[in-house]
């Protein structure tokens, strides 16, 4: 009997040191997630600040952490960059509550959701931390600053890019990223106003469809598929971010539709380019996240340093390329003469 209780005894104790093991490893892969990203090689930096986006994976967030990281150095801050691999917003509010709980010097975050990010932004903010949003915003909190592009003037670029892929006669597809998904989204409503309103006049340009990606490219491919089938005259498929481009891009080579669907894609990747070179997406939709990632920083920096930023709302640029202007303003790169500039 004594022999089976001491094996008990072992027994438990041997899942107990298990689930401590366990629960270690988790809590340490946690604090690598947020202290490892992002490191920089500052001497001494002055503030530590936390950078929380949407997606690692997204081609716009790399090019963001290059303005971030330029930032790093002209005002001697370190900055982690965090963020889930792919959207998921209860992995980037989790990135959020470690930032906040770790009493960094301030905070730069994208918003997926106004009313999941607004309290977290407010509590931030009473703990003294600063926070800046980032291409997204949570206009209703009490964040310092804001650092993006309108999303009046997107829904308008791409509506001058199905006008003249089209002359003015198609129907029209959009694919949403998880940003714009949500039905309290106010940044849907105001860039598909952007969109209405700029092709007000031609009363052959119809919306048929808005559909939402949420895993990636693999759901863009998806939904591009279901449009084909179920949408027959869709001519035009509007994607909000380049992954999902890309996806798209990918399925109509797929289905020989290139030329019959076009793609309004977005983004300046130089996978993006390649295909708008080669006549597969139409045109893109290009915002400045090297100068969001870099302005986001300079904010906070200013907030710590003076109180409060010099801006409260900073409107980056929103500009297309097409097969028209590409030469002009990417043919060194194509041609690989030059890298993308930082």
């Amino acid at each position: 009997m004594r022999k089976v209780i001491t094996g008990a005894l072992i027994l438990v104790f041997v899942i107990l040191i298990a689930g401590l093991t366990y629960l270690t490893a988790d809590f340490t892969d946690t604090q690598m997630k947020l202290s490892d990203s992002g490191k920089k090689n500052q001497t001494n930096p002055k503030y530590h600040f936390v950078m929380v986006v949407q997606s690692l994976d997204d081609p716009f967030w790399q090019e963001l952490k290059q303005g971030v990281d330029k930032a790093c150095k002209d005002f001697n801050v370190a900055v982690e960059f965090n963020g889930p691999e792919f959207t998921n917003i209860e992995e980037e509010t989790k990135d959020l509550n470690i930032a906040i709980a770790s009493r960094v010097d301030g905070i730069a975050t994208n918003v997926l959701s106004e009313k999941d990010f607004t309290p977290l932004i407010n509590k931030a903010t009473l703990l003294g931390i600063p926070v800046v949003t980032v291409g997204s915003d949570a206009r209703s909190s009490q964040r310092v600053s804001f650092i993006g592009s309108n999303s009046y003037n997107l829904g308008t670029e791409a509506g001058k890019l199905v006008i003249s892929s089209s002359n003015g006669k198609s129907d029209v597809a959009f694919i949403l990223s998880n940003y714009y998904s949500s039905e309290e989204s106010v940044p849907q409503n105001v860039m598909l106003s952007g969109f209405v309103d700029s092709v007000r006049n031609y009363r052959n340009i119809n919306v048929k469809t808005i559909q939402t990606a949420t895993t990636g490219q693999f759901s863009a491919e998806e939904i591009a598929r279901n449009i084909v089938n179920n949408y027959p005259t869709v001519s035009t498929i509007i994607c909000t971010n380049s992954n999902d481009t890309m996806g798209v891009a990918q399925v109509m080579v797929d289905l020989y539709k290139v030329g019959k669907v076009k793609i309004i894609g977005y983004g300046d990747s130089l996978d993006v380019l390649r295909y708008v070179q080669s006549g597969v997406i139409y045109g893109s939709i290009i915002e400045d996240p090297v100068k969001i990632g870099y302005e986001s920083v300079k904010m906070l920096f200013e907030a710590k340093e003076k109180g409060r930023p010099s801006s409260f709302y900073i409107d980056t640029e929103v500009k297309s390329v097409t097969q028209a202007n590409l030469k002009q303003n990417y043919g060194d790169i194509l041609d690989g003469k030059e890298q993308k500039k930082q």
